[in-house]
């Protein structure tokens, strides 16, 4: 059922505006800090889906993709996102759950990067795109590349993530005892966002759509239905995204964080700016930090985790310029 990506996005709306989840900021936090300790979110979701996708793969739930990376595009399409994720200060995941809480520098750049997307997928920047996309790569996942059992790599994994989480699990609890008077530790949005992302993905498969959480075509999917009208447009990872703007918004209500916040002129430069780059970088590199980030890098795709070290690059290079890079807000 379609509208099962809407209940998706409904509780993934609720967990990143409740634990302030943005990969922007987890990837800035990552290159300047330094340490395992910042790592450690990023990694325990990461884990948490690597486990659940390869026991629904082994089971035949669900398939992951099979198209080879194209090296340059992901490499150019990735720093251009670092780039502009760094200028808009947010992801499209923060993006989108900013949005729901009435930033109306959200909401900016989310149209820009809609309309941008559409213009790479039909529009003027289509072929130029899909000439970048053209390659003689066989690079598909980690485990097909080296010929081994994906555990080899599931294993040192899950090790590494409960080595970086041990001391910091034992200086302050996990659950929240008030979800909605209270921010979310980032270990248990962390985990929240893994099991849902599992969710997500079985779920998707069933309509036909078989891959995990991913916002950059089914933002632009929103806004081709919205203006030509066409039912194939309003498909699973619509209602996604729908669902997370709506959680948020529900969650922001319910917490008292809802609240509309005024745009300036620097900020609507850095948005329109920002937007475009992302959209750029999301039509290259095969998805914007969530499809790459969190799920690529779960099942081990090359892409995966190649655009997330690029990315880190593209937002330091940006945040290096600024006097206090690690204040900058999500």
């Amino acid at each position: 059922m379609l509208i099962s990506g809407l209940f998706v996005g409904l509780l993934l709306g609720i967990i990143l505006q409740r634990g302030q989840f943005c990969l922007s900021g987890q990837l800035r936090n990552i290159v300047f800090k330094r340490d395992l300790a910042s790592f450690s979110p990023l990694l325990l979701v990461i884990s948490v889906q690597s486990v659940g996708f390869f026991l629904l793969e082994q089971q035949g739930l669900i398939r992951f993709p099979t198209s080879p990376m194209p090296i340059w595009a992901t490499l150019f399409g990735a720093f251009l996102f670092g780039i502009g994720m760094g200028v808009a200060n947010r992801c499209v995941s923060g993006q989108l759950y900013r949005a729901g809480e009435g930033m109306i520098a959200a909401i900016i750049t989310l149209i820009v990067f809609a309309i941008t997307t559409v213009a790479t997928q039909t529009g003027v920047l289509k072929f130029w795109v899909a000439s970048q996309l053209e390659t003689e790569s066989s690079l598909v996942t980690i485990p097909q590349t080296l010929g081994i059992s994906p555990l080899f790599l599931i294993v040192p994994l899950c090790l590494l993530t409960f080595f970086a989480l041990q001391k910091k699990l034992r200086n302050q609890p996990l659950v929240p005892r008030q979800p909605f008077q209270q921010i979310w530790s980032p270990y248990f949005t962390a985990l929240s966002l893994g099991v849902v992302s599992i969710l997500g993905w079985v779920l998707s498969a069933e309509t036909g759509r078989e891959f995990g959480l991913s916002f950059s075509i089914p933002v632009g999917n929103a806004l081709q239905y919205l203006t030509l009208g066409q039912q194939r447009y309003l498909n699973w990872g619509t209602y996604l995204v729908i669902g997370v703007v709506f959680g948020s918004f529900i969650s922001a209500k319910f917490s008292g964080n809802f609240r509309w916040k005024p745009l300036s002129t620097a900020d609507f430069g850095k948005s329109v700016f920002g937007g475009v780059l992302m959209g750029i970088g999301a039509a290259l590199t095969g998805g914007c930090t969530m499809a790459n980030a969190v799920v690529g890098t779960a099942y081990f795709s090359w892409q995966g985790w190649i655009a997330t070290f690029v990315m880190m690059f593209g937002v330091w290079c940006v945040f290096i310029l600024r006097k206090n890079p690690l204040e900058s807000t999500c």
